[in-house]
């Protein structure tokens, strides 16, 4: 007959020995404390960041024409992320809205863009004609509309001149006349006879102007103005990167075309 009396039981089979479930316990606290510091952590960082790291911007609510003067109702505060401006200038912000309101426009601006000092000619600020460095005079540049950058171009932007020119005996080609020149002012500005309607998106494109306003040394004014009397058709421009900054301080006349800096009646 089999014997029936009870075995001994292994008390690890039964549901683990007391000191086994005591360490589980442990690791269990100790993971939970780990998790609960570094949501803490991760909290006061997110709000650390998010103190004083927001600007407040000037937006227009209208499209503006050049001439206007900036009223209470044309413009709104906006408060962006300060990363989004990270690397910009210009931009007036909201602590400015009082210089904002002293302004007259020089420049249309759309609907929706952020207003910039280039925008404006303050009352309460210089007369645009101080934004020339010492040493340096204005000359403007007649553009095609058809040809021009359209409204990725901004005053305080740098850009290059090409044209289609004849040099010696070589045949007529394409040339940068003049790099990295400063762009002063944006003139003889138009939009297309229909602005976009209210609500809807205004298309890219639709900016153009007659001529242009850069920056050169005297010397250089004179030299371009001869060059440019050479040029085939119009000319036209390249735009740079503004955060690249100034490859040149004193922008010269491109040495392959020194034949053509002097008057006609000077060779």
């Amino acid at each position: 007959m089999a014997d029936e009396s009870p075995r001994a039981t292994n008390p690890d089979q039964a549901g683990g020995s007391p000191l086994a479930s005591k360490q589980l316990l442990l690791v269990a606290i100790i993971l939970a404390a780990i998790v609960a510091v570094i949501y803490n952590v991760r909290i006061t960082q997110i709000q650390s960041a998010s103190k004083g790291e927001t600007v407040e911007l000037i937006r227009v609510v209208r499209d503006m024409q050049a001439g206007e003067k900036i009223r209470p109702k044309d413009v709104e505060t906006v408060e962006v992320s300060a990363e989004f401006v990270k690397g910009l200038d210009n931009y007036m912000k909201a602590d400015e809205m009082d210089t904002a309101l002293t302004s007259t426009l020089y420049q249309p601006v759309l609907k929706g863009r952020w207003l910039k000092y280039e925008h404006t000619v303050s009352t309460a600020r210089p007369n645009p004609s101080q934004r020339i460095r010492p040493g340096m005079v204005t000359y403007t540049l007649a553009i095609d509309p058809r040809q021009g950058p359209g409204e990725i171009l901004s005053v305080g932007d740098r850009v290059s001149v090409l044209g289609m020119l004849v040099v010696g005996d070589k045949p007529l080609q394409a040339y940068r006349i003049i790099e990295d020149l400063k762009v002063i002012e944006i003139g003889g500005v138009t939009f297309s006879d229909r602005l976009a309607r209210p609500g809807k998106r205004q298309k890219t494109g639709q900016r153009q102007y007659r001529k242009i306003t850069v920056e050169v040394t005297a010397d250089v004014s004179l030299q371009l103005a001869n060059v440019l009397s050479h040029v085939r058709g119009n000319v036209w421009l390249e735009v740079r990167n503004p955060t690249a900054g100034s490859r040149i301080k004193k922008p010269q006349i491109n040495s392959k075309l020194r034949d053509l800096t002097a008057s006609r009646t000077e060779r």
